[in-house]
């Protein structure tokens, strides 16, 4: 992705004073489902991140969550190294 920036303009945004309220979700302790990433390899793709045991591939949809409902999900990194693991899309 790139931005070309032109033309400078003046932001007029401002943070409101007051947020606006929202209720608090309905959550569980218990996940309603566990992400484990970790490193795999093979011959023909060399090492690569796994998710839950198969190769990360961004095209793929692993969940669905059903529209108004609540998730608590665990994630957990496996892998000998530092991933901050973060959520694509």
């Amino acid at each position: 992705m790139e931005f070309q920036v032109n033309t400078r303009v003046r932001d007029t945004s401002r943070v409101p004073a007051q947020l606006a309220h929202l209720e608090a979700l309905a959550t569980s302790a218990v996940p309603t489902m566990t992400w484990t990433f970790s490193l795999a390899a093979d011959a023909s793709k060399g090492t690569f991140w796994a998710v839950n045991g198969r190769a990360f591939d961004p095209t793929r949809v692993d969940a669905t969550v059903p529209l108004g409902t609540t998730q608590t999900w665990l994630l957990v990194n496996m892998s000998p190294i530092t991933h901050y693991i973060h959520l694509h899309e």
